[in-house]
């Protein structure tokens, strides 16, 4: 069998890349690479089990007549196979302009979104993307250069999301132009990948040239060794980070961990806890070593209640013995409804004296009307300054500020929290707490029925 074959083989089944019965759909420009990885997997299609393969073809419409010569050669290719294909057209660098991006950013999104599109259509595959060796040296000397931690110089992925493979990323450019010219294959040159215009390419055609040339090293070897080495101490430590993961709990649309098991964790399983965190709640990206650094000055403080903003407006909130992650929420001001009812007929006041409210129906709630109005008028509102409350168990007044406090209550949810009020008395927080001293008892003459509906 080809080396390379076998090398890909090996690659696929060490990392469980495809499965029987996995349906492949391949990126396919028509260059070495992407050829390289087609034919292989079309090679090898009944050994992995594969149900069907499908090529998707990007043109990305810059390159004039060329891009469609590369077109005409993948379709041509794929029918002489028998290879579903694909076909997309996008004015690459009129969407970068669109889209405030670069060229090659906009050119990957749509790559990827067309690849995802037709992984839909032919139902639950696998996408198969054609990065070798030498880019993964590249992406490492991008990433070092541009600053990383231990979890860049993973570099790229065998696989990711649990459905982009690549099965050639061991493999050598030098192999795949081998392999292509050993089966005649006569992939198609994209000759701007040769031109030192992009960041990658002078990386490529001039900086790894150079290093190797310098040190009389081979830097794509020693950068793979990197990588893999790197690998395996990020799975190892993903490990622990899993097991903490598992007392993570959503509330709503915010996640929650204790305080004290963050604070007890190693620094390098810390940080990564945070991270997964915030990728529960929606924030997979841009968390940079300053967030991280921050987020552990706060959680080793003694402080019980800090924010902290992280990129893309989401926020770490130290409240007492938890935390939170979440992404600020602007939001209307809720309009809550109060609904009143005197009750003056003796028999309903010794029923409801006698059996009580619904306890199930926290939205009622009765008071003894007497002694509220020598205090005020009963009104629903937000709390203010100079607020009062009586709670049960209490023999005096508690500020409400105190109150909150004593029962750490979020600082961010007080505000939000429609009160009964007499004056500044405080007689119901919907919720959570009765006044006491307003509450009825034997000898009430009238009773105050009050609902609160939003």
């Amino acid at each position: 069998m080809n080396r390379i074959i076998e090398k890909i083989k090996n690659t696929v089944e060490k990392y469980e890349l495809i499965k029987k019965d996995d349906n492949v759909v391949v990126g396919f420009s028509g260059g070495p690479d992407s050829t390289c990885l087609l034919h292989s997997l079309w090679t090898l299609k009944d050994h992995f089990g594969i149900d069907k393969i499908a090529a998707v073809h990007i043109n990305h419409m810059y390159r004039g007549e060329d891009a469609f010569s590369d077109e005409k050669f993948c379709e041509d290719f794929c029918k002489e196979k028998g290879i579903l294909f694909f076909a997309y057209r996008f004015d690459v660098e009129k969407l970068a302009v669109e889209w405030k991006t670069s060229s090659e950013d906009a050119g990957r999104i749509v790559r990827y979104n067309s690849f995802r599109e037709v992984a839909d259509k032919i139902g639950g595959a696998k996408i198969a993307v054609a990065h070798n060796r030498q880019d993964q040296a590249e992406t490492l000397l991008m990433r070092l250069a541009r600053g990383t931690g231990t979890e860049g110089l993973c570099g790229i992925d065998y696989i990711r999301e649990g459905q982009i493979i690549r099965p050639i990323l061991t493999c050598d450019r030098e192999e795949i132009e081998n392999y292509c010219m050993a089966e005649e294959l006569f992939p198609k040159i994209d000759h701007t990948n040769l031109e030192p215009i992009y960041t990658r390419n002078v990386v490529r055609l001039k900086l790894i040239p150079y290093i190797n040339e310098v040190m009389g090293c081979n830097i794509v070897d020693s950068l793979a060794a990197l990588s893999d080495i790197a690998k395996e101490d990020r799975d190892f430590i993903a490990g622990f980070t899993d097991e903490i993961m598992q007392s993570f709990v959503m509330e709503d649309e915010r996640g929650c961990l204790q305080r004290d098991i963050l604070k007890g964790l190693h620094t390098a399983v810390r940080k990564r806890v945070i991270v997964k965190a915030f990728g529960r709640v929606g924030l997979m990206n841009d968390i940079g070593s300053v967030h991280l650094a921050a987020a552990e000055e706060l959680l080793l403080s003694d402080k019980t209640s800090l924010d902290l903003e992280f990129p893309h407006k989401y926020v770490m909130k130290c409240r007492y013995d938890k935390v939170y992650f979440e992404k600020v929420q602007t939001k209307d001001t809720q309009n809550y409804k109060l609904e009143c009812r005197i009750i003056e007929d003796p028999e309903e006041i010794e029923g409801y004296l006698k059996l009580g409210i619904d306890k199930k129906n926290k939205d009622l709630q009765i008071f003894d009307y007497d002694k509220i109005i020598k205090t005020g008028e009963p009104i629903l509102r937000y709390r203010e300054a100079g607020d009062v409350i009586t709670p049960k168990g209490f023999s005096g007044t508690k500020k409400l500020k105190d109150y909150f406090i004593d029962r750490k209550i979020d600082k961010d949810v007080r505000g939000t929290l429609p009160l009964l009020c007499a004056g500044k008395v405080v007689l119901w927080i919907q919720g959570h707490e009765v006044n006491e001293k307003y509450l009825p008892d034997e000898g009430c003459q009238r009773l105050l029925e009050a609902k609160i509906n939003m």
